[in-house]
């Protein structure tokens, strides 16, 4: 488990228990005391998590009422199973639509989305095999100019390319 899971992992045990022994952090999430530690301040310092020492309760919580500075909120997509899991489709569907097409932007994507679903119900690999376009006949079309009119259309400005225009 890396830094940044350690961190969704704390948040995800003081938002869920409310109250967490020292002992739970450290066999859930397998680390050593000084780890911890480290974790729990550069949580505190630079994602201003309001997390405090209960000595009456034995254990971590998030202090209760308002807090000084900005909010506490870990840095990152959100997204539940589901969003993940249509997201996954989507690229899956673009990738057999035409191979290659955004696949630079949306690889990093997918293996973000791949490592959230690692531990779910379905994972990624599951849902790429069961999903599939069947398309009655493909035509490979040449994308040389769909990038230009993409932009174009959206940016609502004529394209640069005689070639491009519409024929009056």
């Amino acid at each position: 488990m890396d830094r940044s899971e350690r961190f969704y992992k704390i948040d995800q045990m003081l938002a869920a228990r409310g109250m967490v022994p020292l002992a739970d952090f450290l066999a859930e999430l397998n680390i050593s005391l000084a780890t911890f530690k480290r974790d729990l301040e550069y949580l505190r310092d630079r994602l201003n998590a309001p997390i405090v020492w209960d000595r009456d309760a034995g254990g971590y919580r998030y202090a209760s009422g308002k807090q000084s500075g900005p909010a506490f909120a870990l840095p990152g997509m959100w997204f539940n199973a589901s969003e993940a899991h249509a997201l996954l489709l989507i690229q899956t569907l673009l990738k057999e639509i035409h191979p290659g097409l955004l696949s630079q932007h949306i690889e990093p994507l997918q293996a973000r989305l791949k490592a959230l679903l690692g531990s779910a119900d379905h994972s990624a690999d599951e849902v790429e095999k069961r999903f599939r376009l069947v398309h009655a006949s493909q035509r490979i079309l040449p994308l040389k100019h769909f990038e230009a009119i993409a932009t174009a259309t959206l940016s609502r400005k004529p394209t640069q390319n005689s070639a491009l225009q519409p024929r009056t």
